[in-house]
């Protein structure tokens, strides 16, 4: 599975985003193949070491922007750690996105970690948690958003799902309601819980199903 976050232009007059004080986390994942180095190109700057396994790395081999893609071969088992957090993650009750390119290169099965602030175990602080299900060859997948390992907010139905391409996926909170878009298209949701959780846990992984 190989992953690249949206926001990444490349023109002779760049772009000027007036909302680019409230991004807190922006990977390009360029760099050198097989690299173990990831930059954070928000204002925040944060250290994103390889710190959570040791074979999450830059490879050149898919490329939709820039010079390299993120690779996380192993699912839910490769993964890099964000530190340096104070409440940048902590997302509230507020609005927020997350949002994502993927180039899925093999069979997926259930629970591969997307994106997660969220603990492994209850409160005190509960996070977000981006879980993408799919099959090789398939136009179908789902994926599930939790506040902790085992509790669900919601999930949706994806129903087109692609291998062996780039698809933009985004998961959006909006005055309290959560909306999940894969390829600019909104898909069907299926609720569980309230969505205008409160998520004030700061630790995050991408690449993983839940963070400690």
């Amino acid at each position: 599975m190989k992953t690249f976050p949206v926001s990444h232009w490349k023109s002779s007059t760049p772009a000027v985003d007036p909302f680019f004080s409230n991004v807190t986390l922006l990977l390009h994942f360029d760099g050198a193949n097989g690299s173990t180095t990831f930059t954070d190109s928000s204002s925040y700057a944060h250290n994103v070491p390889n710190t959570v396994t040791s074979s999450a790395n830059l490879s050149t081999s898919q490329i939709k922007f820039g010079t390299a893609s993120g690779e996380f071969i192993k699912a839910n088992s490769d993964g890099i750690e964000v530190t340096q957090i104070t409440n940048e993650m902590a997302f509230g009750t507020g609005d927020f996105t997350i949002e994502w390119w993927l180039y899925d290169t093999y069979s997926m099965g259930n629970s591969n970690g997307i994106f997660s602030t969220a603990p492994a175990v209850n409160p005190p602080n509960y996070g977000v948690s981006i879980t993408l299900n799919g099959g090789s060859g398939s136009a179908s997948g789902s994926v599930g958003i939790y506040r902790n390992w085992a509790v669900a907010i919601c999930s949706f139905a994806i129903t087109n799902f692609v291998d062996n391409a780039w698809q933009h996926y985004a998961l959006v909170r909006s005055s309290g309601s959560m909306a999940f878009y894969s390829g600019g298209v909104a898909m069907t949701k299926t609720p569980a819980e309230t969505e205008a959780r409160d998520f004030q846990n700061v630790h995050a992984i991408i690449g993983q199903f839940y963070s400690t």
